[in-house]
């Protein structure tokens, strides 16, 4: 067979053609790809420098943890013996109360006998009357120091409650855990 050597040309232009077409069309798709995948590695990128970033930020906040610790430690300390001290205040009023409410009654026993008294010294007669008024006057003296310690009683189980209260929030606390 023989073929004409211009044609032989054009079949080696055709395949030169089609190779340089079919190299082309691969490049593209190639680059089509690489585009997409330098795209993932920038946010890939992105996403280490934010992660880095972050473990910066907890390392720093890492190194405040044992300070703090520490700082609660001894507040934690420093409640308890509050506690401890606002115990024992409680106990010191519920005695201080107890021993009012002590008072109050004797002085309350003691009205009708002093009463009793200034009825018999205003009967003896006119040489009882100096005796009559420091009489008068202790008994008034009594049943102010009486109303006082009437007074003083509800304020003073008013104080007990609140310590009571804030004893308790304190012990509350203390069993609440720091992280």
């Amino acid at each position: 067979m023989t073929t004409k050597p211009g044609r032989a040309v054009g079949v080696s232009w055709l395949v030169a053609v089609v190779a340089v077409a079919g190299t082309m069309s691969a490049l593209l798709v190639m680059t089509s790809d690489l585009g997409g995948t330098a795209a993932t590695l920038a946010r890939g990128v992105g996403g280490i420098e934010t992660l880095v970033r972050t473990n910066g930020a907890a390392l720093d906040s890492a190194g405040a943890i044992a300070p703090t610790s520490t700082a609660v430690d001894r507040a934690g300390a420093e409640v308890g013996a509050l506690a401890e001290s606002i115990g024992r205040g409680i106990g010191a009023l519920d005695r201080m109360s107890a021993d009012l409410a002590l008072l109050s009654s004797s002085l309350g026993k003691s009205n009708p006998p002093l009463a009793g008294v200034l009825a018999d010294v205003a009967r003896s007669g006119t040489g009882t009357a100096g005796a009559e008024a420091s009489v008068g006057r202790t008994a008034a003296l009594l049943a102010q120091a009486d109303q006082t310690v009437r007074e003083l009683g509800p304020l003073l189980d008013e104080t007990v409650a609140r310590s009571t209260s804030i004893d308790r929030k304190l012990r509350a606390l203390r069993l609440i855990p720091v992280p």
